[in-house]
């Protein structure tokens, strides 16, 4: 189990104000809706924050540790606030130990590639306005479709609209001209059109 403190405010004003013993937040919401009396909790802003039991504990045994070493000696010898300091970093240490062991790994990794010289692929980042960054990333990638590279069709000729104007005013149609011509039909009909020929 876990110490919960909720607090929730309904219209701007706080219906709820204490700490809860749940096995998570989810319980610990619906053990306050339950004591509120309410079905759902539209309308409700509430906040939910789990409270470290073992720090306070060690703070509970320090204050103790505190009033009984005044007591006897007339003097305070602890210092209450370092003994906190110090179970919170160690708490926060703790939470934070996988991330940096994780990191570590990663900077490992990126370290030993540099040394050994050789950048994997998934590392080498892509630019799209590098000259290079195009030219070798075709140059790297073999050609998946089974096409070998065929050599580009030449361009065809510019087609004289001049000569094709003064065919088709000649037999009037452009049937024959776009045969004359080796144009599709629908191109001369459209020029005739645009043009008014």
């Amino acid at each position: 189990m876990k110490l919960f403190k909720l607090i929730a405010s309904k219209a701007g004003k706080v219906v709820f104000d204490d700490r809860i013993e749940a096995e998570n937040p989810r319980t610990a919401r619906e053990q306050m809706k339950s004591l509120l009396g309410l079905q759902s909790l539209t309308g409700v802003v509430y906040s939910i924050t789990e409270i470290p039991v073992e720090l306070i504990r060690e703070i509970v045994a320090t204050k103790v540790l505190e009033v009984i070493g005044s007591r006897r000696s007339g003097c305070s010898s602890i210092d209450v606030s370092k003994i906190v300091g110090d179970a919170a970093n160690v708490a926060v240490a703790d939470r934070l130990r996988p991330i940096e062991q994780r990191l570590a790994a990663l900077e490992g990794r990126q370290t030993a590639a540099s040394t050994n010289g050789t950048h994997s692929p998934s590392s080498r980042r892509f630019d799209a306005f590098q000259r290079d960054s195009t030219r070798s990333r075709e140059a790297d990638t073999p050609a998946t479709n089974g096409r070998s590279a065929e050599p580009e069709t030449p361009l065809p000729a510019m087609t004289d609209w001049r000569a094709v104007k003064r065919f088709y005013k000649h037999c009037r149609s452009p049937k024959q001209t776009a045969a004359h011509f080796d144009l599709s039909i629908n191109t001369v009909k459209a020029r005739v059109r645009r043009e008014g020929w």
